[in-house]
């Protein structure tokens, strides 16, 4: 484990984790035996549970983003071997020796951070391009934003006072040829100036045939367009079309700095890592900036220390964060526990239903009483979610129960804006068509500004709009909305249907059902709601509705878990007197 300070939260993450995959296997002596440390703080080491003789130290004023040629290149070590590290070394070494006794008109460090001074401030260059022409230094723009962000993208001096120039550049790169295909075009055209290395080598680590050749033929071919361009008089030269000539003039004088090293070894590597140090350091120095501290960083880190507990469910947290963040951290805590391919992850022996008795039921007197009962407690529900997150999120079914009661809720005052609703099923159907729930939904909760999250029945690929569908649905629902049918079934998981069964998709196609197919949340998806709230009307429903509450597995509503389930069912369906409302 390699760590500075060994307290830098995205590291020790990782290393908590492969720490328990270890100890789960071979106990908790067996970290002392398998784990080396890279750091300078022996007392997190050792409380970690590393033997300190398994740590290599090195000192603690060395910047990370400086640190490849100290103990932190032990994996650089083990993977080229200690005779490929010194040489490595000798690189850093014979740059920093350079950069010490050369003259300053021929030292490299200093042209180089002068160059880029120059660039940043004389010409206003807000962007530098590195473009190695080799494949094996593809990370090396990425390595140098660092070393180069990191270090120079400050706005005081050394004495506390706000700079009066530009100073660190953004950086940029990608390989060679790659980068010719996608935005040379800009450095060539474009109306931002670019000043771009360009870096390539005589030898090839791996040679084939004219590649290599090809190549650095690439490289010197575009550092010539950038500096000289082709003028309008070139073009008409060559038999261009008049109206195509100034879309092929390059106006040229476009600064490029090319580097040339005969082959790409450790020693070459050492010294071009060590050239860029020094470079940043020369640029500091003119700047009069510190090249050795980044509180932006740890602003960062301290933040996403604080936000951890509110994005693992501290509801407590939301309260202290800004709008936007808190809007972002809601959106995050509903989704997180959703797998990459929209599903949650299937417990053994498949999904558990819940005893009857976690069904809690309610009789109203009549379907008149039952929509009032319910559109009162979801109502409650709304406002509840709204206070706590801001946000609130509902699974509404469509059938012949729910319509009285959403009329009486669309006449409430709420804030709608902030409500999304999704479909529990749907018709395959046309838009617009009478029988989709969709075409109701749209009428009486449409015109108070709900978000409706329309299922994709009009699809020319079903599956593909079951798929996307899946990937919208958040990682929980406030309420879940579920009717019954008579004979047991629930949103469109009918009796006898193979969907009912389904236990990896969100949202799947039943098959035919009253002549019609459906697209469904499954029962995966309607277990996502923290609360459910069923509605049973009519004398019709008194059968299913007591193996429902019974906990009966052979209905498919039998087998829906969730969070809170309250029943609302008038005295057709209960069979009883009113209960309360």
């Amino acid at each position: 484990m390699s760590s500075k300070t060994f307290t830098t939260t995205e590291t020790l993450t990782n290393a908590r984790a492969a720490r328990q995959w270890l100890v789960d296997r071979l106990g908790e002596e067996a970290v002392a035996k398998h784990f080396v440390a890279v750091s300078t703080n022996e007392a997190e080491v050792r409380a970690f549970g590393i033997d300190p003789t398994r740590m290599f130290g090195f000192w603690d004023w060395v910047g990370g983003r400086y640190s490849m040629d100290s103990a932190i290149g032990l994996s650089t070590m083990l993977a080229i071997g200690p005779e490929g590290f010194d040489e490595l070394l000798a690189g850093f070494r014979a740059m920093d020796e350079h950069f010490q006794e050369a003259p300053l008109r021929e030292n490299l460090p200093v042209l180089h951070g002068l160059l880029w001074v120059w660039y940043r401030d004389f010409f206003g260059c807000q962007t530098m391009g590195v473009m190695p022409y080799s494949q094996y230094l593809r990370r090396f723009p990425a390595y140098l934003q660092q070393l180069t962000m990191e270090s120079n993208g400050k706005r005081v001096t050394l004495e506390g006072e706000a700079v009066d120039v530009g100073t660190g550049p953004v950086v940029w790169g990608e390989p060679g040829t790659n980068g010719q295909h996608s935005f040379y075009q800009l450095l060539h055209q474009g109306t931002v100036l670019v000043p771009v290395d360009l870096i390539g080598f005589a030898r090839s680590l791996d040679p084939v045939g004219e590649q290599q050749d090809t190549l650095m033929a690439n490289l010197l071919a575009q550092a010539e367009a950038l500096a000289f361009g082709r003028s309008a008089e070139e073009v008409r030269a060559e038999g261009t079309p008049e109206a195509l000539v100034p879309h092929k003039v390059m106006p040229g004088d476009r600064p490029s700095t090319v580097l040339l090293a005969e082959e790409l070894t450790p020693r070459t590597l050492g010294s071009l890592v060590a050239l860029y140090e020094h470079s940043v350091f020369v640029q500091g120095c003119i700047w009069g900036i510190d090249s050795f501290d980044q509180w932006g960083v740890e602003l960062g880190k301290a933040l996403a220390k604080r936000l951890v507990p509110t994005l693992q469910g501290d509801q407590g947290g939301l309260e202290a964060l800004d709008p936007s963040t808190r809007a972002l951290a809601v959106w995050y805590q509903q989704h997180r526990e959703a797998r990459p391919g929209g599903a949650p992850a299937v417990p053994a022996g498949g999904w558990p239903t819940p005893a009857g008795g976690e069904r809690r039921l309610e009789v109203l007197a009549d379907e008149e009483a039952l929509a009032e009962a319910a559109a009162s407690w979801l109502a409650e529900r709304i406002r509840a979610a709204l206070a706590a997150r801001g946000c609130c999120r509902l699974a509404l079914s469509g059938g012949r129960t729910p319509w009285a009661m959403l009329a009486r809720l669309a006449a409430l005052d709420l804030a709608w804006e902030r409500v999304e609703v999704f479909q529990v099923d749907e018709r395959i159907a046309p838009y617009g068509s009478e029988t989709r729930n969709l075409t109701r939904l749209e009428a009486i909760l449409g015109r108070v500004g709900v978000r409706l999250r329309a299922m994709g029945v009009e699809s020319p690929d079903l599956a593909a709009a079951c798929g996307r569908y899946a990937r919208d649905l958040p990682a929980r629902f406030d309420v879940v909305h579920l009717g019954l049918g008579a004979d047991g079934h629930t949103a469109s998981l009918v009796p006898g249907d193979p969907v009912v069964e389904e236990c990896e998709q969100l949202v799947a196609l039943s098959g035919p059902y009253q002549g019609e197919r459906r697209m469904t949340l499954t029962r995966p998806a309607l277990a996502r709601g923290e609360a459910i709230l069923w509605l049973v009307s009519g004398e019709e429903k008194r059968s299913a509705l007591a193996r429902l509450l019974a906990g009966d597995q052979g209905i498919p509503a039998g087998l829906v878990r969730g969070g809170e389930q309250l029943v609302l069912a008038d005295q057709a369906a209960a069979g009883a007197g009113p209960s309360g409302s």
